[in-house]
């Protein structure tokens, strides 16, 4: 496969049911883009040789291997720490053939700051009434949702919020990973929604709050 085109490795990794690493971000790239496909391990790391390399996916395999059988289809794993993360289970590009679904919000662009973002989400999402306005009650919604009807739980994004206060974007974005990985077996499973152009912000944002 040394000599291999990218859709010759695409397509044999799929017919092999194989975890497909690489360090090309297009192959990343590529699968936030498609509904199905292998799943991607992209190799975040600098000029390192390739016995380091190994020891770091060795050292790394436990999280890789819980993130693959949470159904995870990017995966990242990157120097500054031993397998520096899992992405989180965002969707970076859709098609909106949702079903069953329960509830749905939409977030606009320009959301002028947390308590804004809050108040959105605990409209669309008709939060209960005792809903504190704050993280800690917004991650604790997140992950229960039992008010809602049974289904699929949207929360789609035009951009990314409160980008121009970094502490808080990375507080969002930790909070909503841990809600979908909590919720993804529950009876309202919470799916994130973000455009294509936001994979590097998000993977920025998770990474650094390692």
């Amino acid at each position: 496969m040394a000599n291999a085109t990218d859709g010759v490795i695409w397509s044999e990794s799929i017919s092999r049911s194989a975890v497909l690493v690489t360090k090309d971000r297009d192959f990343s790239l590529l699968r936030a883009a498609k509904r199905q496909g292998p799943v991607v391990l992209w190799v975040r790391v600098g000029n390192i040789d390739n016995r380091a390399l190994i020891r770091q996916l060795l050292d790394a395999m436990p999280q890789i291997a819980e993130a693959v059988a949470r159904g995870e289809a990017s995966l990242n794993s990157s120097v500054v720490s031993v397998a520096s993360g899992i992405e989180p289970p965002f969707q970076f590009h859709w098609e909106d053939s949702s079903v069953n679904v329960a509830a749905r919000a939409s977030l606009p662009v320009n959301i002028p700051d947390k308590m804004s973002l809050l108040g959105l989400i605990a409209k669309q999402l008709s939060f209960p009434d005792h809903f504190g306005m704050n993280w800690d009650a917004l991650e604790e919604c997140m992950r229960d949702l039992s008010w809602l009807p049974l289904g699929n739980v949207i929360l789609e994004h035009a951009e990314v919020p409160l980008m121009r206060d970094v502490a808080s974007a990375k507080t969002y974005v930790a909070i909503l990973a841990d809600a979908t990985r909590k919720t993804s077996k529950s009876d309202h499973p919470l799916h994130i929604r973000f455009p294509i152009g936001c994979i590097d912000q998000i993977t920025w944002l998770s990474g650094s709050q390692r």
